[in-house]
């Protein structure tokens, strides 16, 4: 099981999906804090289970992206030697492309 560590754009990225839940119901807010924990532990243990499909079009080696069961939301992650990097936590709703580009 690999460290997951989230880089500043992916907390400031989650900090803003819960910020926005918050707002709207605390009990929702909970719900998604739950959903990323338990999609950042299933990452660890089997860091291979997110989708390649964004390497080539956002030209990053070996991303992966993994979509969260109960939100609208994909983290971007990439799997090193010892720890698993979340580099994005975007809205799948909206243009990842560009969003993942912007930081």
């Amino acid at each position: 099981m690999k460290g997951v560590i989230p880089r500043p754009q992916a907390e400031y990225d989650f900090d803003d999906a819960l910020s926005y839940y918050a707002n709207e119901n605390s009990a929702i807010a909970m719900d998604f804090l739950r959903d990323v924990h338990n999609a950042y532990s299933r990452i660890s243990e089997m860091p291979g289970i997110g989708s390649p499909r964004f390497q080539r079009t956002l030209d990053v080696d070996d991303l992966r992206a993994y979509s969260l069961h109960t939100f609208p939301y994909i983290i971007f992650y990439i799997d090193r030697e010892k720890h698993i990097d979340v580099v994005r936590v975007l809205h799948s709703h909206r243009d990842v492309l560009t969003l993942f580009l912007q930081q």
